[in-house]
């Protein structure tokens, strides 16, 4: 649980989205309050999406030949278009 631990540096995350005119908000802002517990970090959705997206492409590379990864890999996230049962089902989802 990241809000409430004892070590977060965050009480709150938010995400921004685009101005009406299209224009990034606020891509990495670390609002300081007088109460350092209190301190909220704002990033902005689009940046943070293609941030772990790109992350996620580079760990997919650096691991193509990675023994322990290819073997969980299965196990690890799978598209399943019917859904997993009993949780989800008849539509497709990721897990």
């Amino acid at each position: 649980m990241l809000f409430g631990h004892p070590t977060a540096r965050y009480k709150r995350v938010i995400f921004t989205l685009p101005d009406g005119n299209g224009s990034i908000i606020d891509e990495f802002m670390d609002q300081h309050t007088a109460d350092p517990a209190d301190r909220t970090l704002s990033l902005s959705v689009q940046i943070f999406c293609l941030k772990m997206a790109t992350a996620s492409e580079r760990w997919v590379i650096d691991n193509l030949f990675n023994a322990v990864v290819l073997k969980n890999m299965p196990n690890l996230v799978t598209l399943r278009p019917d859904g997993l049962a009993p949780h989800i089902v008849g539509f497709p989802i990721i897990a």
